[in-house]
């Protein structure tokens, strides 16, 4: 299998296999900074922990206020971005014993990049949220998510992709 390397997608994904045939001429080892540039976007960004790929990541800025960041490769698209974004906005609420959040505010943290001759695109998002504890006899201010209803979303969207 000279010069064919098989890639397994993260668990999270839709666990397909991308095959790629890497000419040794053209990309080959003599210039490895492709050969990583490719196995970084061969598929979109997976659901994950922030890494080197790409993924979430939650950072508190006070008692119930936290930033939501969401980075994906070359493949992602930003849809995808805002889905992680609020998937992991809604496991933060959780964690923080939360029942709904706000949204306070959000932003394109998009970036571009030229790699060997290319204009590559990485989408990204960025949240502020407010974590609410709401019990059932109270009235969810408007603009607040469940996150419940959120998570059950993103899991039946996981499902329905695999």
């Amino acid at each position: 299998m000279d010069g064919l390397i098989a890639l397994r997608s993260m668990p999270n994904s839709s666990r397909r296999r991308v095959l790629i045939k890497i000419s040794k001429r053209r990309a080959g080892m003599r210039n490895p900074f492709v050969l990583v540039l490719l196995l970084l976007t061969c598929c979109a960004t997976p659901y994950q922990e922030m890494g080197l790929g790409g993924g979430v990541d939650a950072q508190k800025l006070s008692s119930n206020t936290y930033k939501i960041t969401a980075y994906g490769n070359g493949l992602s698209t930003p849809a995808l971005m805002h889905e992680y974004s609020m998937r992991k906005a809604a496991e933060t609420t959780r964690q923080a014993g939360g029942t709904h959040f706000v949204i306070m505010r959000a932003q394109d943290a998009s970036s571009m990049a030229y790699v060997s001759g290319a204009m590559l695109s990485f989408p990204g998002k960025e949240f502020e949220i407010r974590v609410l504890t709401i019990s059932a006899d109270q009235t969810v201010p408007q603009g607040a998510f469940s996150a419940t209803a959120v998570l059950k979303s993103s899991s039946r969207k996981q499902s329905a992709s695999q």
